[in-house]
């Protein structure tokens, strides 16, 4: 019995350690390799398990869980060793254990020596770890192109050459142009062309280069313009490309007269003028514009018709003359004795210029009022300038910066409205002008109250900011001469209020407050009972004294409230930054606590313009509840506190 059962273990082991491989006879008895031959089973993994059959060169093999591959078709490094003896002790010694070979994960078989050639893949070259991609190859190739590139520059740089150096190359040059012979006359280097006539040398053209390499052309006996090489050499020769490729562009001048006795020349006294008028400081000046207009005259001559692009300042020109007399500009386009843009062309700008105001949304703006009702119709009228680069563009047909007396704007004067009772706002009319005038000021508001009138909106209140031409625009022309807070329509006969923007008004407080330094204020009634002495000088104090604190009462404080730029003087946050609690409660702290008792005229100061400030920045009717602040809430009654206040204030300025 025990015979039997050992003859079917042995016939087991013989039936599933044998090679599935096409023509291998691992396993079988008529077997003579090595005993260390192992058998591997097929991956349960499907798609490796397909990879295995379509390698094994036989016909509709279709493997049972029993077949196996030997090691023989497998490359040396798809296998990885690991030790099986599972004796720890014997494993730590350093003696021979016995091996088992494992494939590692992922391998196919490719040796089968028995198959035909043609059948078997063969031995495959081991994948590096090295990523091979588009891009990595790409990188590869711009590399080496940079490294040849490289190589060419060195032995293409002439920086640390004497000029013997480079006439020996010159000589040695297979590509120098012919007809060029080389010189050395003291520190000058000459490449120059002879030419004989009637037995007389002499020289056609040299380029001449000097001991710092910098480079002199000379054509026919005239300098050329470096404007004509410098896309060649810049300012000095670098390498040696750059003096081949000059000579051939001399040679080119010379071999080409034709095209040189026209562009050539005109590009010469192009650069000529261009360093002449490079000298003229004044730009307003005759002779500047005189310059610049021949200048540009001989710029449109190089181009055709239709590829010219004129400046603002000719189309200008163009535009006055034109509209002086359209028979003198036919003839002077007929003449062709200047370049200057076509009747059709101005044509259309003339069409989109008018020499009225520019009040065109007339039909805008009473769709949009019509929408609002009565109380809606309540309108602010708010007017500014906004400052704009004196520059005039021709585009789609239009010049833009212009006036309507045609000259170059500088101010473009704002005209908007804002509701009283709800967030409507608009712009009005915008008049590009060139120096603001109130008389101009004035004429641009009838206007603009002349059409507000047919679009129904009712004008209570006119805002303004605290510029000189405001303030005269206000007392002569709306007041008669003398300033008051509201003036009459002279059409409907209601008041309309004159305003001057708080915000201005505090941002020119700070600004006469940090260039003045000190203010002696007078008293007031109930703010200011003894009057004040506020000095600039305590701010700065206050910033340096609480400068390495970690925790600061006057925290809004910056270097840029202390000395502004000139940009930053117009930002209102630097204003507020010295006209706020924090500031006033640390001048006062300091005052009261550690022996800075003149602090406290400049606390009382800035309590009174907080306090303006905060009555005349109300914006919205809750403002005052949510800061818990009685001076933010609105005026609602002619009895507020708030109005008595504003009188005192008028007559503390005044007083002052």
């Amino acid at each position: 019995m025990t015979e039997f059962l050992s003859a079917c273990c042995i016939s087991d082991i013989d039936m599933v350690n044998k090679c599935s491989a096409y023509g291998c006879k691992s396993g079988y008895k008529t077997d003579n390799t090595d005993s260390n031959v192992t058998f591997h089973a097929y991956p349960r993994d499907p798609e490796l398990r397909d990879k295995w059959i379509r390698a094994n060169p036989r016909k509709d093999f279709i493997p049972s869980k029993h077949s196996r591959l030997c090691s023989l078709h497998f490359q040396p490094t798809d296998f990885v060793e690991v030790r099986q003896d599972t004796n720890q002790r014997r494993r730590k010694k350093k003696s021979e254990a016995p091996l088992r070979r494992l494939l590692k994960d992922g391998v196919i078989p490719s040796v089968f020596r028995e198959a035909p050639e043609y059948l078997s893949r063969g031995a495959q070259t081991p994948r590096t770890t090295t990523k091979s991609s588009s891009s990595s190859r790409r990188e590869a190739q711009q590399q080496r192109l940079q490294d040849l590139e490289d190589s060419f520059r060195v032995a293409d740089d002439i920086t640390d050459s004497s000029l013997h150096d480079i006439r020996d190359r010159l000589a040695a040059e297979e590509t120098l142009p012919q007809g060029f012979t080389t010189s050395i006359a003291g520190d000058l280097l000459h490449v120059f062309v002879m030419r004989v006539t009637d037995s007389i040398p002499s020289v056609s053209a040299c380029v001449t280069v000097h001991t710092d390499l910098s480079v002199v052309c000379v054509l026919a006996d005239n300098i050329v313009p470096a404007c004509h090489y410098k896309d060649l050499v810049s300012d000095r020769l670098k390498f040696f490309s750059q003096l081949i490729n000059l000579l051939a562009r001399v040679n080119s001048w010379l071999s080409d007269s034709a095209s040189r006795s026209s562009d050539f020349y005109v590009k010469n006294a192009l650069c000529i003028l261009e360093v002449a008028l490079s000298q003229i400081t004044d730009t307003d000046s005759v002779t500047y514009r005189q310059l610049s207009f021949i200048i540009e005259q001989l710029q449109l001559m190089q181009k055709k018709k239709h590829a010219r692009q004129y400046s603002p300042q000719l189309t200008i020109f163009a535009y006055l003359l034109h509209a002086t007399s359209s028979a003198a500009y036919s003839a002077l386009l007929d003449e062709n004795v200047l370049c200057l843009p076509s009747v059709n062309t101005l044509k259309k700008v003339t069409r989109r210029i008018s020499s009225t105001c520019t009040n065109d949304n007339s039909s805008y703006l009473k769709l949009r009022i019509s929408k609002l009702n009565e109380y809606e119709r309540t309108v602010l009228l708010i007017v500014d300038e906004v400052y704009v680069a004196k520059r005039v563009e021709y585009s789609g047909g239009s010049i833009h910066g212009l006036t309507t007396d045609g000259s170059v704007a500088s101010t473009l004067l704002c005209f908007m409205i804002k509701s009283v009772a709800s967030k409507y706002r608009d712009i009005v009319a915008i008049y590009p002008v060139n120096k603001l005038t109130a008389e101009k000021q004035n004429d641009c508001y009838v206007d603009v109250m002349s059409l507000l009138r047919t679009t129904g909106a009712n004008v209570v209140a006119i805002s303004v900011d605290n510029a000189a031409t405001n303030r005269k625009f206000f007392t002569d022309y709306l007041c008669g001469g003398k300033l008051s807070t509201c003036i009459f329509d002279s059409v409907t006969g209601q008041p309309i209020y004159l305003i001057f923007d708080p915000v201005h008004a505090i941002k020119n407080v700070y600004n006469n407050f940090q260039s003045r330094k000190v203010f002696e204020c007078p008293p007031m009634e109930r703010n200011l009972p003894e009057g004040s002495h506020a000095d600039f000088k305590h701010v700065t104090e206050l910033y340096n004294k609480e400068a390495t604190m970690s925790l600061k009462k006057a925290h809004r404080l910056t270097p840029a409230t202390l000395q502004p730029k000139s940009i930053e003087k117009t930002s209102v946050k630097l204003a507020v930054s010295v006209f706020c609690e924090s500031t006033r409660d640390a001048l006062r702290f300091y005052a009261e606590n550690e022996a800075e008792s003149s602090w406290s005229g400049t606390a009382d100061f800035v309590t009174v313009i907080l306090k303006l400030w905060n009555v005349l920045n109300v914006k919205t009717s809750s403002k005052g509840k949510r800061k818990r602040d009685y001076t933010m809430d609105p005026v609602r009654s002619s009895m507020d506190w708030k109005l008595q206040f504003l009188r005192e204030f008028a007559q503390f300025l005044e007083d002052c």
